[in-house]
């Protein structure tokens, strides 16, 4: 069986910074979303439909509120962090 290579990030998240501080994006697309938590893009839109993840719908595009994200990472991940 042959093994497959990993994937290369398609997307890279730079964020900008202004005057020695880090601003963060106030959203991100569900691929970029998927990538930074390592969950399925499947998983983040069943996020998004329970309310478990809050996103804002422009045209037909997904966006995941950033904090949100956060959030749902340090609240899920709280007393399971790998040290």
């Amino acid at each position: 069986m042959k093994r497959r290579k990993p994937l290369a990030p398609k997307h890279s998240l730079q964020l900008p910074s202004v005057a020695g501080v880090t601003l963060e994006p106030l959203t991100v697309r569900v691929a970029v979303a998927s990538e930074l938590t390592g969950l399925s893009e499947a998983h983040i839109r069943t996020l998004i439909k329970t309310g478990d993840l809050k996103a804002v719908n422009i045209g037909r595009t997904s966006l995941v509120i950033y904090q949100s994200l956060k959030a749902l990472v340090w609240q899920r991940g709280r007393g399971s962090l790998v040290q």
